[in-house]
């Protein structure tokens, strides 16, 4: 059985959504990649958001070995690496040099998380908050006492 592409988070390279949650990473960078785990936020901060997409394509949810040779991590990881990426990558993985790449929905989950604290931060509508990230308002509150603001009620 082939599970389609939906159930892994994120969207297929090429399309639309693909790149419209690039530029929502681009556009909130700092904040994008303070939610990430450790490994997909050096790439993304260093190479590139796409970058990153096509490592987690590849290699997701994986334990990996970062070799002392930079080919072969780059063949490992499935993308290209500078020098001082593939360097960021080896001095962070010490001293086992082994790292646990994320799952794509573990990276997916992070970016929704901080696409909801961007739109609380930027006073969106709850309501519309609630509809888009298809959170309960439970969940929505916690994430507003994380941010300090007041619970939301049905009748605020």
């Amino acid at each position: 059985m082939i599970i389609p592409a939906y159930f892994a988070g994120i969207p297929a390279n090429s399309t639309l959504d693909h790149r419209d949650l690039v530029r929502f990473c681009d556009e909130n960078r700092s904040q994008v990649l303070a939610s990430l785990p450790w490994i997909a936020a050096e790439i993304a901060g260093l190479e590139s958001f796409i970058s990153m997409f096509e490592m987690q394509r590849f290699t997701g949810g994986r334990r990996l070995y970062l070799s002392n040779r930079h080919t072969v991590v780059e063949r490992k990881l499935g993308i290209s690496l500078r020098e001082g990426t593939f360097s960021a990558l080896r001095k962070g993985s010490q001293p086992t040099c082994i790292v646990d790449i994320p799952s794509s929905w573990g990276v997916f989950t992070a970016i929704r998380r901080a696409g909801i604290f961007i739109a609380l931060g930027n006073c969106a509508d709850h309501k519309d908050i609630l509809k888009r990230f298809g959170v309960s308002r439970r969940v929505l509150n916690t994430y507003r006492a994380h941010k300090g603001q007041k619970s939301y009620n049905r009748e605020d």
